[in-house]
């Protein structure tokens, strides 16, 4: 069986114009090759501007790479309408900040039923049911929900609506972007554990992008640690945060928080690592 996705070789550069001077060029992503298995989840990690949000806009086509190929269970995405559709049905994006990533002038209804009329999915009877059994998924009360604003929830309540918007497409992987980060840390525990039971139960695939290794020990099956914008190690989660190859895998363990006082100098090995 192929993997579900499969990315291979994608390079895309971004180039900043100037009145004055040179252009400057940022190469974001750096010849990436992924596999995602199916009911897996694959964790991106690595520091802020590293290259992890581009490569998930790449893969739903919101960014056309320079070079690099896409293949959705062994089948070629070209840059077409029709593969962009499919890419864009079957992988669902679950964005970090659940504030911006919904429309506030919008019901709860029409948020999760957006995505299902976008694509042309069912009758008007048919996305009902499917909007009431996405927050249903989700622990929401369709009843309690469907008629409320965004301003009505708490942002734990709004990112269980994105994720019940994803949901209700049915998709085959969801690429989810930081998604407890800006969630209070009460709460960010309790999405990982939901968003881990949605996956053991509709056998969804995940790609989980992150600079926090201790959710993503939590939640994933697989890592792939990006330096920018290219990747240098990947492999099973545990091996790859239990045996750490490389130095900047290794950096970045060491920067983990740690609320004893005596081990705060760990935290300045990021730092040293750049300075190598």
């Amino acid at each position: 069986m192929p993997p579900v996705l499969r990315v291979e070789n994608l390079t895309k550069t971004f180039i900043r114009k100037s009145l004055f001077g040179k252009p400057s060029v940022t190469k974001a992503v750096d010849d990436v090759s992924l596999r995602l298995e199916e009911g897996r989840v694959l964790v991106i990690a690595g520091e802020s501007g590293s290259g992890k949000s581009t490569i998930a806009k790449l893969i739903l086509g919101a960014l056309d790479p320079d070079t690099g190929n896409i293949y959705l269970d062994g089948n070629l995405m070209t840059r077409d309408q029709k593969s962009r559709r499919i890419l864009q049905r079957s992988c669902q994006m679950v964005h970090q900040d659940p504030y911006d990533s919904i429309n506030p002038r919008m019901k709860v209804r029409g948020i999760v039923s957006e995505a299902l009329e976008i694509h042309h999915i069912g009758n008007t009877r048919a996305r009902e049911m499917r909007v009431s059994q996405a927050l249903r998924d989700v622990k929401l009360d369709p009843d309690d929900m469907i008629h409320k604003y965004p301003h009505m929830l708490s942002g734990g309540q709004r990112q269980r609506v994105v994720l019940a918007r994803a949901l209700a497409v049915k998709p085959r992987i969801i690429i989810a972007d930081e998604p407890v980060s800006m969630l209070d840390v009460s709460i960010r525990a309790e999405m990982l554990e939901l968003m881990r039971e949605l996956q053991q139960k509709h056998g969804i695939s995940f790609i989980y992008i992150t600079h926090d290794l201790a959710t993503a020990r939590h939640f994933g099956t697989d890592m792939a640690i990006l330096y920018r914008g290219a990747i240098v190690e990947k492999g099973e989660i545990s091996g790859v945060l239990d045996h750490p190859q490389h130095p900047y895998t290794q950096a970045l363990i060491g920067a983990i928080s740690d609320p004893d006082p005596a081990n705060r100098f760990r935290e300045k090995a990021l730092v040293d690592w750049e300075t190598v």
